[in-house]
């Protein structure tokens, strides 16, 4: 509930995907809430007002956050680790993030859709 407050939602009034994207990034590339200053316009546009690691200062770099975070999850997930959160990550250098597709296993499996690559890590720990 917390990034809806300051990140609305992609279909709020002056929001869309890309802008929603990039506060969710913001957020995601460790920038506090509170810090997270609204620009009014329309679309609205966000900054963070604090200091961002220099390999996320860039607004492509932060979407790219929020969209393997989506798909890769984190290390720390449940039913991921360290192992397929690494194979995720790589899959991701030759397939879309649209394309991967996350089987429902513990731990977590990825392939990717277009059939290109298929990656099915952990199965035997």
């Amino acid at each position: 509930m917390a990034t809806e407050s300051v990140c609305f939602t992609p279909t709020s009034t002056c929001m869309n995907e890309d802008n929603y994207l990039h506060c969710k990034g913001l957020l995601s590339a460790g920038c506090p809430e509170d810090r997270i200053s609204v620009l009014e316009s329309c679309p609205l546009q966000f900054r963070c007002s604090v200091p961002l690691p220099p390999n996320l200062s860039d607004r492509a770099e932060l979407v790219k956050v929020v969209a393997v975070e989506s798909v890769c999850m984190t290390p720390e997930s449940p039913c991921m680790n360290e192992e397929n959160y690494e194979s995720c990550m790589d899959l991701l250098k030759t397939c879309p993030e649209e394309n991967i597709r996350v089987l429902e296993s513990c731990p977590v499996q990825f392939t990717c859709q277009s059939g290109v690559s298929r990656i099915s890590v952990g199965g035997d720990e």
